[in-house]
């Protein structure tokens, strides 16, 4: 069985533990209109800078937990908890789960390759 991280966490609920190592990406959105101009100079208006998306990995899982997991996240709104490694805090953020991924591998019902990504909002 596998063992609840000590930091990741939905709503103040556990998460697995993945095997693999975090991925946190950084994106920013820039207002309408930004962009270059005939001079070849960026201008940019930045709406909201550094929003975060984890992509959590895990090579193998029990039914019951991934129904647990995905219970807590898939097509939800939350608050998750998350060692940001841009500042290197755990941080907790608003975030949700639009998309997830598994494959069932035939013997003994386990499922393979899960992972979701968590954005924030």
């Amino acid at each position: 069985m596998r063992e609840f991280d000590s930091v990741l966490k939905v709503n103040g609920q556990p998460l697995y533990s993945p095997d693999y190592q975090l991925e946190v990406a950084y994106e920013s959105l820039a207002a309408d209109g930004s962009g270059r101009t005939n001079d070849g100079v960026m201008h940019i208006k930045w709406i909201r800078r550094r929003m975060a998306k984890v992509n959590l990995k895990y090579s193998v899982v029990s039914p019951a937990e991934l129904s647990y997991m995905l219970r807590l996240v898939q097509g939800q709104e939350f608050n998750f908890t998350y060692l940001d490694p841009h500042d290197n805090t755990v941080k907790t953020i608003q975030a949700y789960c639009s998309n997830s991924g598994q494959k069932l591998y035939t013997y003994n019902g386990f499922y393979m390759d899960v992972g979701f990504n968590i954005i924030e909002m």
